[in-house]
């Protein structure tokens, strides 16, 4: 093999995480436009409208994906166009390291099933705190077809209290893997930062009633 062509898919490695960047940035792009300018009455899966004209920023395309993602997701679908940003930023940032190096948790591929898991856990809340609710003009469940499907199942499970408690529990864990947040430190670290203001007003206020102390005496004499 000739060293211009091994030079040329050095190259092609070297940018490879830059072109999925680039590509999980646009989608990002896309996905917002679609999403935020989602309108019932346009055609999609879920509507007979035929002919009309298209509100979406995306186009009919955007429309029909705009549609199926709100009603897989509900309000959780809104976090797909973070979700793509986020992934593009973590392959623009692994541009000059080697993911080998890295913990399994820190991959594309493992960041790719943490935006997911965050997107239904927030399906998930949607149905059960909010139920169903106009969601682009028309009424459905604020959790989508995902939201509600395991919403009803894990209320029946564990009750309402209970499925808050997972959900919780889950968005903790996404937060900790993304974050790389030790709960531990953070809390080492808020207990210092409480100790110092305790300590703070006491002394304030301990100086305080000296002063007002030595005021009174002035007065009294």
């Amino acid at each position: 093999m000739s060293p211009r062509i091994v030079k040329g898919k050095k190259d092609l490695q070297n940018h490879r995480g830059e072109i999925f960047g680039i590509l999980a940035l646009a989608s990002a792009v896309f996905f917002a436009l679609c999403l935020f300018s989602y309108d019932a009455y346009d055609p999609s899966f879920t509507s007979l409208a035929v002919g009309k004209k298209v509100h979406n920023l995306g186009g009919i395309g955007g429309s029909y994906l705009a549609d199926l993602f709100l009603t897989l997701f509900g309000y959780g679908a809104y976090l797909l166009p973070l979700a793509c940003l986020g992934l593009s930023l973590t392959y623009f940032a692994n541009r000059y390291e080697k993911e080998e190096k890295e913990g399994a948790f820190q991959t594309a591929g493992a960041k790719i099933f943490i935006y997911a898991a965050v997107v239904i856990l927030v399906s998930l809340f949607s149905h059960l705190q909010f139920g169903e609710m106009p969601l682009g003009g028309r009424a459905s469940d604020t959790g989508g077809i995902v939201g509600w499907w395991l919403g009803t199942r894990l209320t029946r499970f564990a009750g309402i209290i209970g499925a808050y408690v997972f959900v919780t529990a889950g968005g903790i864990l996404c937060l900790v893997v993304l974050t790389r947040l030790s709960i531990r430190k953070t809390y080492l670290r808020l207990q210092t930062i409480g100790l110092f203001l305790f300590r703070s007003l006491r002394g304030a206020s301990l100086r305080g009633l000296v002063i007002l102390k030595a005021r009174a005496e002035k007065l009294l004499e």
